[in-house]
């Protein structure tokens, strides 16, 4: 093999770059053919950008959710339902002479630890969040106080956001729809509280003491189902029935029967409800608790 063919860099330009280096004679432009012509790039777009599988959370979801997930297991008593961490800290104790066992539960112990720290922290700034919403909202209603103005609107309302140890929860409704409906059980409500003291001004004999009307538990069965703020009070009961009992019959039929008509229901002026005993309250109870679980 020649020399000429060993060697990687010609001859001309060894020497111009001698003579740049002592002398600082400039180099040669290279022919237009050879250098980088002008236009489109041929990526417009650029280079595409690495797609990440390995996403944190999803990882951590993952993690969780396995750990914390119900299996059987069966020992010497019997058989067990435990978490799959449970499971892992036994067979952990079980297991220590086996490195291979332990090595296997110490990563999988160390990976629940990290996804736990993780979700605390994510806990932790979702709190923070809405205690930050809650102290806006009791900055907004003093200044409307102060101004004279109806305090603002805000959904969810602030009373009905529960922060805890798990996260935040919501005791009643986040959106319009919700709010909508709630204001709408809310009346609905009352009027079964018009409708109990109808009924008892118009039951043919004194009622006993084991027996309330229909109308009385339907009003109490939607109100624990309101949000905490939206319930009547055992106290507020009795005022509301103490003022509809002293008014008179005649305008008591009038405003019970605007009332339902009111809210669309068909209901004829002076119908009253049924008076139940207390084995038939316990019925309709469990009637509303299948039908709501179901």
């Amino acid at each position: 093999m020649t020399d000429d063919k060993k060697k990687i860099i010609p001859d001309e330009t060894v020497r111009q770059m001698k003579e740049y280096i002592l002398f600082g004679t400039p180099m040669k432009t290279p022919p237009l053919s050879t250098q980088y012509q002008k236009g489109p790039p041929g990526s417009p777009k650029g280079r595409p950008r690495r797609q990440d599988v390995h996403n944190p959370h999803s990882v951590e979801k993952l993690v969780l959710k396995e750990l914390d997930r119900i299996v059987p297991v069966r020992d010497g008593s019997g058989t067990d339902e435990i978490s799959v961490l449970a499971a892992i800290i036994r067979a952990l104790i079980a297991s220590a002479a086996s490195k291979q066992r332990v090595y296997a539960a110490r990563l999988l112990l160390m990976m629940y630890r990290d996804a736990q720290k993780q979700r605390y922290q994510r806990i932790r700034e979702e709190n923070e969040r809405w205690e930050q919403y809650i102290r806006d909202y009791e900055t907004e209603r003093r200044r409307a106080k102060e101004t004279g103005f109806p305090p603002p609107a805000r959904l969810p309302f602030p009373e009905d956001v529960v922060i805890g140890e798990e996260g935040v929860s919501f005791t009643g409704p986040v959106s319009e729809e919700g709010a909508l409906a709630c204001e709408n059980a809310s009346q609905f409500r009352n009027v079964c509280i018009m409708q109990h003291a109808l009924d008892l001004r118009c039951a043919d004999s004194e009622v006993a003491v084991d027996t309330v009307s229909l109308s009385l538990l339907l009003a109490m069965m939607i109100d624990i189902r309101l949000p905490k703020r939206c319930q009547l009070s055992e106290t507020e009961y009795v005022m509301r029935y103490a003022k509809l009992s002293g008014m008179p019959r005649r305008q008591l039929l009038k405003e019970v029967y605007q009332a339902w008509k009111a809210l669309g229901a068909t209901i004829p002026r002076g119908q009253t409800f049924p008076i139940v005993n207390a084995e038939q309250i316990n019925e309709i109870q469990q009637m509303f608790t299948s039908k709501a679980a179901a």
